[in-house]
């Protein structure tokens, strides 16, 4: 994990580096990340050769670390006009769980309020008109992204 539920640290990718970098002294100018912030490691590069970028539902886990997800949604949306996507998964580990859906329609059905606050912090945590809508993805599309 990049950042823990509950963090206000700034992560950007540095394509030179290869990594992303915690801005010195930089805080979200939004709400705190509403869940785990991080990246698939064993999943191929995302948009702009990022790692793909991953929200983890549950409870907060600590800076740095690992732990096996299961995803169950992607949510795209385009930054700049360029694609951008963040997959949404559930520990695989049954323990640090808060939401108990398994698979994207169970998301939608029972936890629409959670899905309308990540999507409502996604599109809006670097500033208003900075990230586009693009819609949700659900199962097959998440394993797509996350593969």
């Amino acid at each position: 994990m990049l950042a823990p539920a509950g963090a206000t640290d700034v992560w950007d990718w540095n394509p030179k580096s290869g990594a992303y970098q915690k801005q010195t002294g930089a805080a979200l100018d939004f709400l705190p990340y509403p869940c785990n912030y991080g990246y698939l490691t064993n999943a191929p590069k995302g948009e702009g050769g990022r790692p793909q970028e991953v929200l983890v539902l549950g409870q907060r886990l600590e800076e740095g670390q690992t732990l096996g997800v299961t995803p169950i949604a992607v949510l795209r949306c385009l930054e700049a006009g360029q694609p951008r996507s963040f997959v949404l998964a559930q520990p695989t580990a049954f323990s640090p769980r808060s939401v108990k859906a398994r698979t994207f329609r169970q998301f939608f059905m029972e936890y629409d309020g959670a899905k309308r606050i990540l999507e409502t912090w996604i599109l809006h945590h670097r500033g208003y008109g900075k990230l586009e809508f693009v819609g949700w993805g659900g199962d097959e599309k998440s394993d797509e992204v996350a593969r």
